[in-house]
């Protein structure tokens, strides 16, 4: 499929609004059960640490401290853990 530089910019002017709308939408208490259910892709002699680092992410008192744990969870190299 080929896409030209006007349609591929006509595409991503369209779904910005949404995408910005998601990313501004309010933190809901749901979430960090959803983070533990990935528990299961993650290896076995991994998971405790990855779930004590993703508890100082979802249990952070406030946006900034959240976004702290993430980089530091991510420079961890988080993505190593995950089974593919």
């Amino acid at each position: 499929m080929k896409l030209s530089h006007e349609m591929l910019s006509r595409i991503t002017d369209n779904i910005m609004p949404a995408t910005r709308q998601l990313q501004n939408r309010p933190f809901k208490p749901v979430y960090p059960i959803q983070i533990r259910n990935i528990t299961g892709f993650v290896k076995y002699r991994d998971r405790k640490k990855f779930c004590q680092d993703m508890k100082k992410i979802y249990s952070a008192p406030n946006e900034k401290a959240g976004l702290t744990a993430l980089d530091g969870f991510e420079k961890n190299g988080a993505t190593n853990t995950v089974m593919p």
